[in-house]
């Protein structure tokens, strides 16, 4: 989802946006991403909710993080996820790379 972050890093209150959804309820995160016209428009574009991509991008990451043999205790992933993240790394990694060095 490069284009999500693109656009949430081009917001001037970014560094803001993101103090504030670490302690939002996630139904308060989802209608935030549901009343921005950018965002909804990216979601739809991509075929996901809110929701999709609120609880889907960190399940993602973690699975990316247990495929490449992450072990920490705050990585946690279920099979099926990181047995799809180890069958789609060569073209998981280098897109959620991207995202993060957009960071």
């Amino acid at each position: 989802m490069q284009a999500m972050s693109k656009y949430l890093i081009s917001l001037p209150d970014y560094q803001e946006r993101m103090r504030k959804s670490v302690t939002m309820p996630a139904a308060e995160r989802i209608a935030q991403l549901e009343k921005d016209p950018k965002t909804a428009a990216i979601l739809k574009e991509n075929g996901l909710t809110a929701r999709d991509y609120l609880v889907g991008v960190p399940a993602l990451r973690m699975a990316l993080m247990a495929a490449q043999g992450g072990t920490a205790p705050n990585i946690v992933a279920s099979q099926a996820n990181v047995a799809f993240a180890k069958a789609n790394l060569a073209q998981l990694k280098p897109k959620m790379d991207a995202a993060d060095a957009l960071r």
